[in-house]
């Protein structure tokens, strides 16, 4: 008996788990856990039926996450399968339509395809179906100006990672030409980013300069017509233009005059702060240069722009060493900054040692580098700060020293040399300490208590700044939907109403109460 129920047991534990595991719930967990590809025409798709809402409800935020997806979709489609969807949007008749499959074959010959390769079958097949039903789909017959503008733009870059530079810039001042001529709000985005591919295709051409006017009358326009992303853009373009060619004063007035806006994005605000640190420390103003390179640092995305962060990193540590400290050990440990930022780190080893002689070698050394990241100016000013740091070292270490001994500690030519030297960190309050001219010595002073000086105080405010700085930086990018006011007066007046409702339920229950105490 006592066999028969556990075998009873079994079978009954058997049917609870064939209950379980029913053939309608195994589909549906095989289904689950297949996930269907990552299809970067059904992307593209997407992203142009969301820029085609976003232009009917005039949604400029919505313009801005098409142009941000589109960057993920530009590395993963195939020109062939970006070509089957422009035929649906873009009847294959059409002018643009033709001139847009010429340039990604002339940008697919110069070897800028980058689509990814299916892993599998299963993607293979999956991607062949797909490309069925695009090519059975019903073309549009109106088309958007902001669908051209954004699928040229596509074709734009696919001709400069492709090398045609030339015919990227030509295509790029047909896009310009054509949003001037439509005149819609809508286009101001697009407009920003063609001039964003132009001015780089001029650079790479040579012809930089002569595309400042055109730049110059082109934020002149978009600040007429309140284009804060234009304005933007158009700034920093500017600002990039004016330093590759070494005009500094006039960057500088442009940037003083300019005003740039608030409510920009943050990689068009990561970049004016980069230029506008570049311009301070070229003005000598130290200190502002490398708050403003600090902020863009902290700013930065930190999964992309890896070019743009190693040349923040760059100038951010011989700002730095300009003004006397010595840059973060961890900037130049991280792996893909390691090889890049290694003369910059011999450089600042040879100014934290304070040896002239290992700086002198490093500067010839690393010439080559310097000048190509356009910062061979600010490291030969580094001279000065390689022999303050000399001097503090000599100061803490002696009471008393001659200016001979100093200057052969320095490498300097003579002593006279030294005392100059000296005299000057004494002025600008790097050392403690008293020349005597007639002896030819330097007297240090006692060690001063940092706490009974105003330094202490003036880091606790900048920390102070930086932070209120980040909090009024933070509400002002808070953003809420369209009509937020009137949902929320909306559920105001709801609330009222329940909240009389129930005031007048509760009164007469109240009444009820008290006839029934009378009775």
């Amino acid at each position: 008996m006592a066999g028969k129920k556990k075998d009873a047991g079994k079978d009954g534990e058997k049917s609870d788990a064939s209950k379980e595991n029913s053939p309608e719930q195994q589909q549906k967990e095989e289904a689950s856990a297949k996930e269907e590809p990552f299809v970067a025409m059904d992307a593209l798709h997407e992203n142009l039926q969301l820029l085609e809402a976003s232009v009917q409800s005039k949604d400029q935020n919505g313009l801005k996450r098409v142009l941000r997806k589109n960057t993920a979709i530009r590395k993963t489609i195939a020109f062939d399968d970006f070509g089957l969807v422009m035929d649906v949007w873009i009847p294959p008749t059409s002018s643009l339509n033709k001139q847009l499959h010429s340039e990604l074959s002339a940008a697919a010959r110069g070897g800028a395809e980058s689509a990814l390769v299916p892993e599998n079958e299963e993607e293979v097949e999956f991607l062949a179906k797909r490309r069925k039903e695009y090519t059975a789909m019903d073309v549009k017959t109106d088309t958007l100006p902001e669908t051209e503008a954004y699928l040229s733009l596509f074709a734009i870059k696919a001709l400069m990672d492709g090398g045609r530079i030339e015919q990227a810039q030509d295509s790029a001042s047909q896009l310009l030409e054509m949003i001037s001529a439509e005149n819609r709000r809508t286009l101001d985005l697009f407009q920003a980013k063609a001039y964003q591919f132009k001015a780089r295709c001029a650079e790479l051409l040579g012809d930089a300069a002569a595309l400042r006017p055109e730049l110059l009358s082109a934020h002149r326009t978009a600040c007429l017509r309140l284009d804060e992303q234009g304005q933007a853009m158009l700034i920093n373009l500017i600002l990039r233009n004016y330093t590759e060619a070494n005009l500094v004063d006039q960057a500088v007035k442009f940037a003083f005059k300019a005003h740039f806006p608030e409510s920009a994005s943050n990689n068009q605000q990561v970049r004016h702060l980069y230029y506008m640190g570049r311009l301070s420390a070229l003005q000598l103003d130290y200190s502002v240069a490398f708050q403003k390179l600090t902020q863009a640092i902290r700013k930065a995305p930190s999964n992309t722009g890896l070019g743009f962060r190693i040349a923040l990193h760059k100038l951010a540590s011989i700002v730095q060493l300009l003004m006397g400290e010595t840059p973060e050990r961890s900037w130049f440990a991280q792996p893909e900054m390691e090889v890049p930022l290694a003369p910059y780190f011999e450089l600042v080893r040879a100014v934290r040692n304070g040896s002239l002689a290992e700086y002198d070698r490093v500067r010839e050394a690393r010439a080559a580098v310097f000048a190509e990241d356009k910062l061979a100016t600010l490291v030969v000013r580094l001279r000065n700060s390689v022999i303050r740091t000399g001097l503090r070292r000599i100061n803490v270490s002696y009471s008393r020293i001659s200016f001979k001994d100093i200057a052969k500690r320095l490498a300097l030519d003579q002593p006279e040399s030294a005392e100059l030297a000296c005299a000057k960190a004494i002025r600008d309050g790097v050392i403690e300490a008293t020349l005597n001219h007639e002896k030819g010595y330097m007297k240090s002073s006692d060690v001063m208590d940092i706490y009974s000086t105003i330094e202490p105080q003036q880091a606790f405010h900048r920390r102070i700044q930086f932070c209120l700085d980040m909090h009024n930086e933070a509400v002002k990018s808070m953003r809420y939907p369209p009509d937020a006011h009137k949902v929320k007066h909306d559920q105001t007046e709801d609330d009222d109403d329940l909240e009389k409702k129930s005031e007048e339920e509760l009164a007469k229950e109240i009444e009820e109460e008290l006839e029934e105490d009378e009775d």
